[in-house]
């Protein structure tokens, strides 16, 4: 009876958090990451709040200081390609689509309004007021 209780929970368990079975394939994409220093803009002369679109070889980043943090994500919106950094900033601090409104956490790319689209955010390190925002290799076509 014991034992038929442990097997009990334990299977009750698995089913609760949905342990993958060991046939189960994953893909996980690792990427090398190139910094790159932002020319012209510092830290402290970023303003607050406010996106600004800049290029790293090509790439349209868009940047934006949030409570002392810099985030920098792609400029294009994801689903219709308009530029965020035309757009705006809701009163939670998620950038908004100037074209369909669609809503993205700049901290980590989530579609917060519920459509489903990813937001690319890269990596972003301040050194001595520097701003280097981080691309995988494969963005940087001089590597």
């Amino acid at each position: 009876m014991v034992k038929d209780l442990a097997d009990s929970l334990n299977n009750s368990f698995k089913n609760a958090i949905k342990i993958p079975s060991p046939k189960t394939n994953y893909t996980i994409r690792m990427f090398r990451i190139n910094w790159h220093k932002i020319e012209n803009i510092s830290f402290t002369s970023l303003a607050e709040n406010k996106l600004i679109e800049i290029s790293v070889f090509e790439k349209k980043i868009g940047l934006l200081k949030r409570n002392n943090m810099v985030h920098a994500f792609t400029a294009a919106c994801p689903h219709a390609g308009a530029s965020l950094c035309n757009g705006w900033l809701d009163a939670f601090g998620r950038i908004v689509c100037p074209e369909h409104k669609y809503r993205f956490d700049p901290t980590n790319g989530r579609n917060t309004s519920g459509e489903g689209y990813k937001l690319f955010t890269y990596p972003v390190e301040i050194r001595d007021d520097e701003i280097y925002v981080g691309l995988p290799q494969t963005l940087n076509p001089s590597h």
